[in-house]
């Protein structure tokens, strides 16, 4: 869930400059707002996809509240820093000017690629630790 958190607010500020306490508060659960985000400068097609992956991503929230009740949101920074900062330790260097998500549609498109990612190479390493039948199955 903290991944569907992390890219409802990503998605949320860079398309529409708000986050999830101003779309739906109650899925926030009283956890704390997030830090850095800000609106992205896009282009109108790019921004309303965008728009797009931050409904998808609610609704993968509600599904969760609904399913399993959830959590609160932990504290989350999404601040162009901190992308600099993955950026430069995949690239092993230090870019100048530093990698902005927010600069522009390619950058943006580059950083939600990040987010993803490094969530499924979470899901991948924590598979084989679900031991238990149960814990693998599907809930409807």
């Amino acid at each position: 869930m903290v991944l569907e958190y992390l890219e409802a607010e990503f998605y949320l500020f860079g398309a529409l400059g708000k986050g999830l306490d101003n779309i739906e508060p109650s899925f926030a659960q009283g956890g704390p707002p997030p830090v850095g985000g800000q609106v992205a400068n896009l282009d109108p097609k790019t921004r309303r996809l965008i728009e797009e992956f931050a409904y998808q991503e609610i609704g993968h929230i509600r599904a969760i509240v609904k399913a399993e009740g959830g959590f609160p949101r932990p504290l989350l920074n999404i601040s162009k820093e901190v992308f600099a900062t993955i950026v430069n330790q995949a690239l092993n260097t230090t870019l100048s000017p530093p990698f902005n998500p927010y600069a522009n549609p390619l950058n943006y498109i580059l950083a939600s690629y990040i987010i993803p990612y490094v969530g499924l190479v979470g899901y991948v390493g924590t598979i084989p630790n679900l031991v238990r039948r149960d814990s693998r199955a599907v809930r409807t």
